[in-house]
């Protein structure tokens, strides 16, 4: 099976529709944030809370972690060293 390439024109033409696109839903996002700021807060709230509750759903599901709150602990710690190392080096 042949693999399929883009060339470098092609590869511009993609980026530059990408970030047409983000900028686009951008400025709509900035716009009902506007308009509508509290349901927007509320809804931003809700999903931080649904992903919060569905996370520690799954984590109760896992025995090992359930049973050991304090590899729980030390593994999110981890976690947030980890990403906010690469976070700053990401720029």
């Amino acid at each position: 099976m042949a693999k399929e390439h883009l060339d470098k024109n092609q590869f511009e033409k993609l980026t530059s529709q990408e970030e047409k696109i983000m900028r686009l839903l951008k400025e709509e996002r900035t716009l009902v944030q506007q308009k509508f700021p509290l349901p927007y807060a509320f809804l931003a709230f809700f999903g931080f809370v649904s992903t919060w509750a569905g996370l520690y759903k799954i984590i109760q599901e896992v025995e090992f972690l359930n049973n050991n709150p304090i590899v729980l602990i030390i593994l999110g710690l981890s976690i947030l060293v980890i990403t906010g190392a690469a976070y700053r080096k990401l720029g």
